[in-house]
């Protein structure tokens, strides 16, 4: 895990207690545990020793969910268990995490529930999110064997701290995959000129969106991730807009107008009457801001490469107000 990229959710787990700390305290979920802890992982379904030297390299979580390639789960399964060789302890979807879907599911080897069960008393998170999957478990054990049984997640039961954040980032990474595709499907038809613009606006984007995700985002409430997606998502969304035919269209008076609103707005940051808004201060605003003039910037060129009809009033204009809806926050 990145240092930087996650700096909220280290503070925060130290806040509410790292994960060996926590402890299993549901009595249902500590007896079904009881009845499972001799059950043994099937050794049959571990790689075998060639296997095993093919996949050094290998990550489970990688293989289980696929990320924009198709989900490959019997090599999952073998790569878990070298990943259960190795410790990995600081790697939340991996070894026993991914084994526990594996054989919950039955995707990758025989679906095995006590084997599952075993896992999920194993892998640690809070205590609710740990009786959760228990219970959720023991349900499909004890069901019908005809029965319709749904797909069975880690992140079901992600409501504790440390599992909230993984399951976030775990999900963002499938997310991301989906967004790049979207702006190369936009971008299809782009002669060499536009695209060299649009890799301007968006490194500019990619240096701001990073700023107003750390710096200017009050992280007690909210994660790095989540944040950097909404971003992201709109951005998509203002490209996919300009694209069709709806470019901004605003005048001079529009301008002078969005202008006042957005300097109101940055002033009231500045004005020492607050000095901190949760994590987030001042200087961190003042920084956040510099980055955005440069994305407004990289816009006002990209448009006059991509959509040399619209003016440059059009592209501030729209910029301004949705930077000052931004900043509104701060206001109040």
């Amino acid at each position: 895990m990145h240092k930087t990229k996650y700096t909220f959710l280290i503070a925060l787990l130290l806040a509410a207690g790292t994960m060996s700390r926590a402890q299993l305290t549901d009595p249902a979920s500590l007896q079904t545990c009881s009845a499972v802890k001799e059950v043994q992982l099937p050794a049959e379904d571990r790689p075998s020793a060639e296997e095993a030297k093919e996949m050094t390299k290998c990550v489970s979580e990688s293989l289980y969910y696929g990320y924009g390639k198709q989900a490959d789960y019997v090599a999952a399964r073998k790569c878990a268990y070298l990943e259960l060789d190795r410790d990995l302890k600081d790697k939340a979807f991996s070894g026993k995490t991914i084994l526990m879907m594996v054989y919950a599911n039955g995707k990758g080897a025989e679906r095995k529930l006590d084997v599952a069960l075993k896992l999920a008393c194993e892998v640690e998170g809070s205590p609710g999110d740990w009786a959760g999957r228990i219970r959720q478990l023991d349900m499909m054990r004890k069901a019908a064997p005809s029965a319709p049984s749904n797909n069975f997640g880690i992140c079901d039961h992600s409501s504790g701290p440390y599992w909230y954040a993984q399951c976030a980032i775990q999900g963002d990474k499938a997310d991301k995959i989906e967004r790049d595709q979207r702006l190369e499907t936009i971008q299809r038809k782009w002669d060499g000129e536009e695209k060299r613009a649009f890799r301007s606006l968006r490194a500019a984007a990619n240096r701001y969106f990073k700023l107003r995700a750390t710096k200017e985002t009050d992280l007690t409430v909210t994660f790095e991730v989540q944040e950097i997606a909404l971003l992201e998502n709109t951005f998509i969304e203002m490209v996919d807009q300009v694209e069709r035919g709806e470019t901004p269209d605003f005048k001079e008076a529009d301008l002078r107008l969005a202008e006042g609103d957005l300097n109101g707005a940055f002033a009231h940051t500045q004005s020492g009457k607050t000095t901190h808004w949760g994590t987030v201060t001042p200087d961190e605003v003042k920084n956040t801001q510099l980055a955005w003039t440069a994305y407004r910037d990289a816009w006002i060129n990209f448009g006059k490469v991509k959509y040399p009809k619209v003016t440059e009033v059009s592209w501030k204009t729209w910029i301004d107000k949705q930077r000052r809806e931004l900043l509104e926050k701060f206001m109040h």
